[in-house]
Protein backbone atom coordinates (compact mmCIF):
# COMPACT_ATOMS: atom_id res chain seq x y z
CA UNK A 1 0.00 0.00 0.00
CA UNK A 2 2.69 2.37 0.70
CA UNK A 3 4.77 1.48 -2.16
CA UNK A 4 1.43 2.19 -4.27
CA UNK A 5 0.93 5.67 -2.68
CA UNK A 6 4.44 6.47 -3.11
CA UNK A 7 4.20 6.20 -7.10
CA UNK A 8 0.65 7.96 -7.23
CA UNK A 9 2.65 10.77 -5.82
CA UNK A 10 4.80 10.48 -8.38
CA UNK A 11 2.88 10.40 -10.87
CA UNK A 12 0.76 13.43 -9.51
CA UNK A 13 4.16 15.48 -8.99
CA UNK A 14 5.19 14.77 -13.07
CA UNK A 15 1.31 15.38 -14.13
CA UNK A 16 2.02 18.82 -12.49
CA UNK A 17 5.07 19.51 -13.56
CA UNK A 18 4.11 18.80 -17.33
CA UNK A 19 0.47 21.10 -16.89
CA UNK A 20 3.17 23.83 -15.75
CA UNK A 21 5.74 23.52 -18.75
CA UNK A 22 3.17 23.84 -20.66
CA UNK A 23 2.06 27.00 -19.35
CA UNK A 24 5.78 28.44 -19.23
CA UNK A 25 5.66 27.44 -22.60
CA UNK A 26 2.37 29.80 -23.51
CA UNK A 27 1.00 26.85 -25.41
CA UNK A 28 -2.72 26.99 -24.49
CA UNK A 29 -3.54 24.10 -26.07
CA UNK A 30 -0.80 22.26 -24.47
CA UNK A 31 -1.69 22.99 -21.20
CA UNK A 32 -5.39 22.59 -21.69
CA UNK A 33 -4.05 18.82 -23.08
CA UNK A 34 -2.29 18.34 -19.69
CA UNK A 35 -5.29 19.06 -17.35
CA UNK A 36 -7.43 16.86 -19.33
CA UNK A 37 -4.79 14.08 -18.48
CA UNK A 38 -4.61 15.22 -15.10
CA UNK A 39 -8.28 15.54 -14.25
CA UNK A 40 -8.57 11.96 -15.85
CA UNK A 41 -6.57 11.07 -12.21
CA UNK A 42 -7.70 13.39 -10.33
CA UNK A 43 -11.33 14.39 -11.18
CA UNK A 44 -12.11 15.74 -7.97
CA UNK A 45 -9.39 18.74 -7.61
CA UNK A 46 -10.67 21.95 -7.63
CA UNK A 47 -7.49 23.84 -8.67
CA UNK A 48 -6.77 22.07 -11.87
CA UNK A 49 -10.70 21.96 -12.23
CA UNK A 50 -11.01 25.70 -12.05
CA UNK A 51 -8.14 26.49 -14.29
CA UNK A 52 -9.21 23.92 -16.96
CA UNK A 53 -12.54 25.77 -17.11
CA UNK A 54 -11.03 28.91 -17.17
CA UNK A 55 -8.61 28.13 -20.44
CA UNK A 56 -11.70 26.27 -22.51
CA UNK A 57 -13.79 29.67 -21.63
CA UNK A 58 -11.42 31.71 -22.57
CA UNK A 59 -13.55 34.96 -24.28
CA UNK A 60 -10.76 35.46 -26.60
CA UNK A 61 -11.01 31.75 -27.66
CA UNK A 62 -13.25 29.78 -26.53
CA UNK A 63 -12.37 25.71 -27.48
CA UNK A 64 -16.16 24.76 -26.93
CA UNK A 65 -19.36 25.80 -28.18
CA UNK A 66 -21.73 28.42 -25.68
CA UNK A 67 -24.27 25.18 -24.59
CA UNK A 68 -21.20 22.58 -23.32
CA UNK A 69 -19.15 25.90 -21.77
CA UNK A 70 -22.35 26.82 -19.83
CA UNK A 71 -22.58 23.25 -17.59
CA UNK A 72 -18.59 23.86 -17.12
CA UNK A 73 -18.47 27.23 -15.84
CA UNK A 74 -21.25 26.25 -13.90
CA UNK A 75 -19.73 23.61 -12.49
CA UNK A 76 -16.10 25.81 -12.12
CA UNK A 77 -18.27 28.35 -10.00
CA UNK A 78 -20.14 25.18 -7.71
CA UNK A 79 -16.29 24.69 -7.15
CA UNK A 80 -15.20 27.88 -5.94
CA UNK A 81 -18.06 28.79 -3.77
CA UNK A 82 -16.55 25.10 -2.12
CA UNK A 83 -13.15 25.95 -1.58
CA UNK A 84 -12.52 29.68 0.32
CA UNK A 85 -9.06 29.87 -1.40
CA UNK A 86 -10.36 29.49 -5.43
CA UNK A 87 -13.33 32.43 -4.28
CA UNK A 88 -11.16 35.70 -6.01
CA UNK A 89 -11.87 33.53 -9.11
CA UNK A 90 -15.82 33.64 -9.15
CA UNK A 91 -16.23 37.52 -10.80
CA UNK A 92 -14.52 36.44 -13.85
CA UNK A 93 -16.39 33.09 -14.06
CA UNK A 94 -19.23 34.60 -13.37
CA UNK A 95 -18.82 37.37 -15.92
CA UNK A 96 -17.90 34.56 -18.68
CA UNK A 97 -21.34 32.58 -17.53
CA UNK A 98 -23.30 35.69 -18.11
CA UNK A 99 -21.97 36.39 -21.24
CA UNK A 100 -22.33 32.73 -22.33
CA UNK A 101 -26.17 32.80 -20.90
CA UNK A 102 -27.11 35.69 -22.96
CA UNK A 103 -26.04 34.31 -26.32
CA UNK A 104 -27.99 31.50 -25.57
CA UNK A 105 -30.82 33.58 -24.69
CA UNK A 106 -30.73 32.25 -21.18
CA UNK A 107 -32.41 35.39 -20.32
CA UNK A 108 -33.47 34.85 -16.38
CA UNK A 109 -30.24 32.93 -15.45
CA UNK A 110 -28.44 35.80 -17.16
CA UNK A 111 -30.33 38.15 -14.69
CA UNK A 112 -29.56 35.67 -11.73
CA UNK A 113 -26.10 36.17 -12.84
CA UNK A 114 -26.01 40.20 -13.06
CA UNK A 115 -27.87 40.41 -9.68
CA UNK A 116 -25.07 38.28 -8.14
CA UNK A 117 -22.38 40.17 -9.76
CA UNK A 118 -23.86 43.69 -8.59
CA UNK A 119 -22.09 45.12 -5.50
CA UNK A 120 -24.65 48.13 -3.63
CA UNK A 121 -22.82 50.97 -5.81
CA UNK A 122 -24.42 51.01 -9.49
CA UNK A 123 -22.55 50.05 -12.22
CA UNK A 124 -23.44 51.04 -15.82
CA UNK A 125 -21.76 48.49 -17.93
CA UNK A 126 -23.94 45.54 -15.59
CA UNK A 127 -26.46 47.81 -15.59
CA UNK A 128 -26.43 47.53 -19.91
CA UNK A 129 -26.22 44.14 -20.21
CA UNK A 130 -29.03 43.77 -17.89
CA UNK A 131 -30.99 46.61 -20.33
CA UNK A 132 -30.16 44.46 -23.24
CA UNK A 133 -31.13 41.15 -21.43
CA UNK A 134 -34.23 42.47 -20.55
CA UNK A 135 -35.27 44.17 -24.05
CA UNK A 136 -33.98 41.29 -26.10
CA UNK A 137 -36.10 38.94 -24.66
CA UNK A 138 -39.56 41.05 -24.45
CA UNK A 139 -38.66 41.05 -28.36
CA UNK A 140 -37.86 37.43 -28.91
CA UNK A 141 -40.08 35.40 -26.05
CA UNK A 142 -42.74 38.72 -24.97
CA UNK A 143 -41.64 38.83 -21.42
CA UNK A 144 -39.55 40.23 -19.05
CA UNK A 145 -36.90 38.08 -17.94
CA UNK A 146 -36.29 39.55 -14.60
CA UNK A 147 -39.71 38.42 -12.98
CA UNK A 148 -39.51 36.30 -9.96
CA UNK A 149 -35.22 35.96 -10.79
CA UNK A 150 -34.19 38.57 -8.06
CA UNK A 151 -33.20 36.89 -4.59
CA UNK A 152 -33.54 38.57 -1.22
CA UNK A 153 -30.12 40.71 -0.54
CA UNK A 154 -30.13 41.59 -4.65
CA UNK A 155 -28.55 45.52 -4.23
CA UNK A 156 -31.10 48.04 -4.66
CA UNK A 157 -30.47 49.74 -7.66
CA UNK A 158 -30.80 46.69 -9.35
CA UNK A 159 -34.14 46.21 -8.42
CA UNK A 160 -35.15 49.69 -8.99
CA UNK A 161 -34.00 49.28 -12.82
CA UNK A 162 -36.11 45.91 -13.12
CA UNK A 163 -39.18 47.90 -12.19
CA UNK A 164 -38.64 49.88 -15.14
CA UNK A 165 -40.77 48.64 -18.08
CA UNK A 166 -38.18 47.25 -20.45
CA UNK A 167 -37.81 49.79 -23.10
CA UNK A 168 -37.12 52.69 -20.26
CA UNK A 169 -34.60 50.86 -18.69
CA UNK A 170 -32.92 51.11 -21.96
CA UNK A 171 -33.30 54.61 -22.52
CA UNK A 172 -32.72 55.01 -18.31
CA UNK A 173 -28.74 53.15 -19.57
CA UNK A 174 -28.37 55.34 -22.42
CA UNK A 175 -28.50 58.43 -19.88
CA UNK A 176 -25.72 57.14 -18.31
CA UNK A 177 -23.64 55.33 -20.93
CA UNK A 178 -24.44 58.44 -23.46
CA UNK A 179 -23.77 57.43 -27.70
CA UNK A 180 -23.58 53.67 -26.42
CA UNK A 181 -23.66 52.02 -29.94
CA UNK A 182 -25.81 48.89 -28.91
CA UNK A 183 -28.62 50.87 -26.62
CA UNK A 184 -28.62 53.55 -29.27
CA UNK A 185 -29.63 50.55 -31.91
CA UNK A 186 -32.00 49.19 -29.05
CA UNK A 187 -33.88 52.71 -28.24
CA UNK A 188 -33.95 53.18 -32.33
CA UNK A 189 -35.34 49.48 -32.88
CA UNK A 190 -38.22 50.32 -29.62
CA UNK A 191 -39.20 53.45 -31.57
CA UNK A 192 -38.92 53.70 -35.27
CA UNK A 193 -38.54 50.20 -36.50
CA UNK A 194 -41.16 47.67 -34.02
CA UNK A 195 -43.12 50.32 -31.84
CA UNK A 196 -44.87 47.15 -30.59
CA UNK A 197 -42.90 47.00 -27.53
CA UNK A 198 -43.90 50.47 -26.51
CA UNK A 199 -47.07 50.12 -25.72
CA UNK A 200 -46.04 49.92 -21.47
CA UNK A 201 -43.11 52.35 -21.68
CA UNK A 202 -43.06 55.78 -20.58
CA UNK A 203 -42.38 56.67 -24.22
CA UNK A 204 -45.87 55.39 -25.54
CA UNK A 205 -47.15 59.39 -24.54
CA UNK A 206 -44.93 60.16 -27.61
CA UNK A 207 -46.47 60.68 -31.25
CA UNK A 208 -44.65 59.82 -34.42
CA UNK A 209 -43.15 63.08 -34.80
CA UNK A 210 -41.39 63.34 -30.90
CA UNK A 211 -39.98 59.70 -31.20
CA UNK A 212 -38.39 60.37 -34.65
CA UNK A 213 -36.87 63.63 -33.16
CA UNK A 214 -35.46 61.88 -30.23
CA UNK A 215 -33.97 58.57 -31.76
CA UNK A 216 -32.55 61.78 -34.28
CA UNK A 217 -30.55 63.28 -31.25
CA UNK A 218 -29.11 60.02 -29.65
CA UNK A 219 -27.84 58.81 -33.20
CA UNK A 220 -26.16 62.41 -33.57
CA UNK A 221 -25.37 62.07 -29.82
CA UNK A 222 -23.94 58.58 -30.80
CA UNK A 223 -21.73 59.44 -34.02
CA UNK A 224 -20.39 62.09 -32.38
CA UNK A 225 -18.69 59.83 -29.38
CA UNK A 226 -17.83 56.94 -32.16
CA UNK A 227 -17.12 58.68 -35.53
CA UNK A 228 -14.14 56.43 -35.46
CA UNK A 229 -16.57 53.25 -35.49
CA UNK A 230 -17.97 52.43 -38.91
CA UNK A 231 -20.89 49.88 -36.57
CA UNK A 232 -21.97 53.45 -35.45
CA UNK A 233 -22.34 55.09 -39.03
CA UNK A 234 -24.31 52.15 -40.17
CA UNK A 235 -26.82 51.88 -36.88
CA UNK A 236 -27.67 55.61 -37.84
CA UNK A 237 -28.00 55.04 -41.43
CA UNK A 238 -30.71 51.85 -40.89
CA UNK A 239 -32.54 54.43 -38.59
CA UNK A 240 -32.37 58.00 -39.69
CA UNK A 241 -33.05 56.47 -43.26
CA UNK A 242 -36.97 55.86 -42.24
CA UNK A 243 -36.93 59.29 -40.54
CA UNK A 244 -34.93 61.35 -42.98
CA UNK A 245 -33.90 60.12 -46.34
CA UNK A 246 -32.01 62.67 -47.38
CA UNK A 247 -29.63 63.59 -43.87
CA UNK A 248 -29.23 59.61 -44.06
CA UNK A 249 -27.72 59.72 -47.32
CA UNK A 250 -25.40 62.48 -46.69
CA UNK A 251 -24.25 60.58 -43.39
CA UNK A 252 -23.52 57.29 -45.60
CA UNK A 253 -21.76 59.70 -47.92
CA UNK A 254 -19.41 60.23 -45.48
CA UNK A 255 -18.79 56.99 -43.85
CA UNK A 256 -18.39 55.96 -47.23
CA UNK A 257 -15.38 58.30 -47.65
CA UNK A 258 -14.46 57.83 -44.25
CA UNK A 259 -14.07 54.04 -44.73
CA UNK A 260 -13.46 53.46 -48.12
CA UNK A 261 -12.37 49.66 -47.41
CA UNK A 262 -14.44 48.92 -44.71
CA UNK A 263 -16.54 45.99 -46.14
CA UNK A 264 -19.38 46.41 -44.21
CA UNK A 265 -20.05 49.93 -45.10
CA UNK A 266 -19.73 49.03 -48.87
Amino acid sequence: YFFHRMQLGRLETYLLGDIESAKVKGDQDETIKKLNRFMVYRPDAPKQKVELAELLSDPKSPKLNTDSLIPLIYQAIATCEQNPELEDKLPDLRMRLLDNLSQAMRAGEAVEQIAKLASQEPDPQLDKKLALIRYRNLVVAGEDPSVGRLMPGTPDWIQQKCKLDPVDHIASSLDELKGDIELTAMLGNACIIDSSKLVKSNLSKLDKQELDSLISRKLSEMLTRNEEKPDAWLINYQLLSRIDEKRASEDIQKALNKFPDDTSVL
